[in-house]
Formats: C-alpha cells, structure tokens, sequence
C-alpha cells in the first residue's frame, strides 16, 4: 500500500505513490502469467489494446476516440484522453493499458474510468508530462 504525495491532473489521471514493490511486469493474461515492458507509446485511433485490470482482469478493445478533452470528477478538464471500447468496471483504475509485442508488452498508457458505452484512459505520454518520468522498462 502506498500513500499519495502529488496529483497534477492536466493529461493524466496519474499521481506519484510512494511505495516500495514496484515491478515492469505486467499480468498478461492472468496472474500466473506476467510480462516484461519492453518499451512504451500512444497507441493511434483503431489500435488494438488491452487492460489488466483487478476487477475486469485481462480486457481488450480498440481505441476509438483519441486526444479529446474530457471532464474527471476529481481533476476537472483532463486534455489529449483517449477512449477504447473495452470491458471495465468499478475497482480497475490505475490499471496499465498496453499493446502485445511478441511475449512482452508496449505500455500505452493508464486506466481511469469509463462512459455508459467506452473505458477512458489516459495516454503515457500524457503520465510523462505530468509527472516528468518515463515508465520502468
């Protein structure tokens, strides 16, 4: 467990935790199978991409809207979101959205919640703005 030591909220729904368990692996498809992050990206509208979510699992869709502007009940206007039609539910935010690379996986970007017909999420390019870093490869 961690403990939040700053928010930004401009491009991502993204915070620095302290904590002391951070791993680059990634459950792939379930959690007796983890990956290694080989490198990340933005995926581009009609990419394919998954989820690995705590109370969804392993989901994935396509990315059907991209760089939109849309309105998040704690930070307000988040800028550049992306949305996916993927599975999620109540539970899966903060989860990794990433793209399959052969056995290992591309980071896209962050899971953070979700319409009445898409998932949102933030892209790691945006998580790299707001909080100056780069993701574990």
């Amino acid at each position: 467990m961690g403990e939040v030591t700053y928010i930004t909220g401009h491009f991502a729904d993204a915070a620095w935790v302290e904590a002391s368990n951070v791993e680059d692996d990634i459950y792939y498809e379930d959690v007796d199978d983890v990956r290694d992050v080989r490198n990340y990206y933005d995926p581009n509208l009609g990419s394919k991409v998954y989820m690995s979510g705590i109370t969804s699992g392993r989901t994935y869709g396509y990315v059907e809207e991209e760089w939109d502007e849309i309105n998040h009940p704690v930070f307000g206007t988040l800028y550049d979101q992306l949305s996916a039609d993927y599975d999620s539910d109540n539970g899966d935010s903060g989860a990794p959205i990433f793209k399959k690379y052969g056995n290992q996986v591309m980071i896209s970007g962050v899971h953070w919640g979700s319409t009445a017909t898409n998932a949102l999420f933030s892209p790691i390019s945006g998580v790299e703005l707001d909080l100056d870093v780069e993701p574990l490869t």
